[in-house]
């Protein structure tokens, strides 16, 4: 049973980078920027007051900047405490991420993680993407394997370099102020809005429905906060939630706080990768 709360809650906790790196909009929800006034931070006064149409239009643009970039690096820092079973337990992790797109055929990208599960252990990992290898070195195994570009998304966790899609009444208590030439964009979105697509993402992680697993996942509302230059691209991305997991009927919870900072687009232009990757073990997937 703990077994299966930590495989749902560490894929909650997968999907939810696609939801740090950024948010972009489905539905009723401005996507096509070219039917909307764009607003100039450089130039325009900010709004003080809370104006949900004048904020989500702003994280529009900033998600539109953010598609057209060729080269994304950060790095993300999460805590998550769950509470299953009268226990409590405290998950850390840390991850690097590069990526470089020169085509839509010529993608480098480069992860590595650290998680720490207290009295569980910790645990280091690895993903390493050229040439149409992939590498993955977990805890020294270090295996490759051929995968096309696109098949890629079959093979390792890619969506968080995607968007989550949402309509705009999914926004609620916004918030634009400025902080020196940069915007800091504050925001909360309704968990149950975006609950049909955190579940599906959930379950392609696991490979399954959450319903197949007898589980039944609720989110708290997604608080949101972007530093954004101007640019329209973001230096960092805070953002807090929380879920709820009901399994053979007892009911499981975790709080994530999850920071992405150190973002820099458009400047990389190499990934440093191991010298060693000809010698990891090639194997079939």
């Amino acid at each position: 049973m703990k077994k299966l709360i930590l495989l749902l809650v560490s894929a909650i906790l997968l999907l939810s980078f696609t939801a740090g790196c950024g948010v972009g909009a489905g539905g009723d929800s401005y996507r096509d920027n070219s039917a909307q006034p764009q607003q100039n931070i450089e130039n325009e006064p900010v709004p003080t007051a809370a104006e949900p149409i004048d904020a989500f239009a702003l994280y529009t643009s900033m998600n539109s900047a953010f598609e057209d970039t060729t080269s994304m690096q950060a790095v993300l820092n999460m805590q998550m405490e769950m509470e299953t079973q009268g226990e409590t337990m405290t998950v850390s992790m840390s991850m690097g991420m590069q990526q470089i797109i020169r085509s839509e055929t010529d993608i480098d990208m480069a992860m590595d993680m650290n998680v720490d599960m207290g009295e569980q252990g910790q645990t280091d990992m690895a993903i390493f993407y050229r040439d149409g290898w992939l590498y993955m070195d977990l805890m020294g195994m270090q295996i490759k394997t051929a995968v096309p570009i696109e098949d890629l998304d079959d093979y390792a966790n890619t969506d968080m370099f995607a968007m989550i899609e949402f309509a705009k009444d999914a926004i609620i208590d916004t918030n634009v102020a400025r902080e020196g030439r940069n915007t800091r964009l504050e925001f909360s979105l309704r968990g149950e809005a975006l609950s049909e697509t955190l579940n599906r993402m959930a379950g392609n992680l696991l490979g399954d429905t959450l319903d197949s697993f007898g589980a039944s996942v609720s989110y708290g509302d997604v608080t949101v906060s972007a530093l954004i230059d101007p640019d329209e691209l973001p230096i960092e991305i805070i953002m807090v939630f929380s879920v709820e997991i009901e399994l053979n009927g007892e009911v499981s919870s975790a709080r994530y706080n999850i920071t992405i900072g150190d973002l820099a687009f458009n400047t990389l232009t190499e990934i440093d990768f191991p010298s060693d990757l000809d010698s990891y073990m090639e194997v079939e997937m």
